[in-house]
């Protein structure tokens, strides 16, 4: 471990160094990727068969696969609901669960009363969302704030022996991201982008960068919370008689982004035209097998709005109004 140091230049400081009470809660464990909590748990659950979504991301599709244990698939249904049958459950030793874009609470909280600590929810598209003590559960810090790595694996079992010797990840060399879009545009940041993305799939298990630790420490939890639910429910208002999808956000809820379903691949491209990035949920993975009509419909046509805290009422307005105006004419 590295001694304190005193006075020199000046560094990025928050209050993180002077904090009593840590921002991670009791069976919290800061990783530096929410894939990596998957892979302890895995382990330390000593499991062989999983049941998982087959749509779901690449990452979580080569996780399973590299963990060399035999891996059944299920299919979800135009509400995100997974198709899943008892025997499925019960010939499985654990089932994982994504939470879609922070909007699945229901369904889950469902789930959980049926087949309970068999359970593992993937909450990486759902940071705010919170289990009881028996659920194993993880989620993706850099999903909803800008940090380059983290993941938090929530966990009552014991993995002291495992966590206590990882070492912290080292973010420097990816923080300039952060930053980049601030001084040009988004689209001159997007090859960094991209190989910022590509290098994250060769990090091994660590813990979260202590850079991240000290950006999560400022983050205004509250605000931002209240800010992606007011725009989910102003864009949902607007664009929900349009949408092909039957999503509906719950009080407990907390939303990574709009799900919005137009079968027609030319909303993409006016989107980008307008300088409204949208993500790809998900390009077909080569670790899965067939899909069905409503994923293949997600995977060509889901337009994922942005809905996070940096955006006010008038951004919202005008995201929808490119929608509307692109469906109406």
């Amino acid at each position: 471990m590295l001694k304190k140091e005193y006075g020199g230049f000046n560094t990025f400081s928050s209050n993180w160094e002077s904090r009593e009470v840590s921002i991670f809660n009791k069976y919290e464990y800061s990783l530096n990727l929410a894939r990596h909590a998957l892979q302890i748990l895995i382990k330390c659950r000593s499991i062989t068969h999983i049941l998982a979504p087959f749509y779901t991301c690449h990452s979580i599709h080569k996780t399973l696969k590299d963990a060399n244990i035999e891996i059944s698939y299920y299919h979800i249904d135009r509400d995100f609901t997974p198709l899943l049958t008892d025997a499925d459950v019960e010939n499985s030793q654990a089932l994982l669960i994504n939470n879609y874009f922070g909007i699945s609470g229901e369904v889950i909280d469902n789930l959980v009363q049926k087949y309970g600590s068999k359970i593992i929810v993937d909450n990486s598209q759902s940071y705010y969302s919170r289990h009881s003590e028996e659920i194993d559960h993880f989620n993706s810090p850099r999903k909803f704030f800008g940090v380059t790595d983290g993941g938090v694996l929530t966990t009552t079992r014991d993995i002291s022996d495992l966590y206590s010797y990882l070492e912290f990840d080292k973010s420097a060399d990816r923080i300039f991201n952060l930053f980049a879009s601030d001084e040009s545009s988004m689209n001159d940041c997007y090859d960094n982008y991209l190989n910022y993305r590509n290098n994250l799939q060769s990090l091994s298990i660590m813990r979260m960068s202590k850079s991240t630790e000290k950006i999560l420490g400022l983050v205004d939890f509250d605000f931002c919370k209240q800010a992606r639910r007011r725009n989910f429910e102003k864009m949902h208002k607007n664009l929900s008689c349009y949408n092909k999808l039957n999503i509906s956000m719950r009080d407990g809820d907390v939303p990574m982004l709009y799900p919005f379903l137009y079968l027609n691949l030319s909303l993409k491209k006016k989107l980008i035209e307008n300088n409204i990035y949208i993500g790809s949920y998900w390009p077909l993975s080569n670790y899965a097998d067939s899909s069905t009509e409503i994923e293949d419909e997600l995977r060509e046509n889901l337009c994922c709005l942005p809905i996070d805290q940096t955006l006010t009422d008038r951004d919202i307005e005008f995201i929808c109004s490119i929608v509307i105006n692109f469906i109406d004419n």
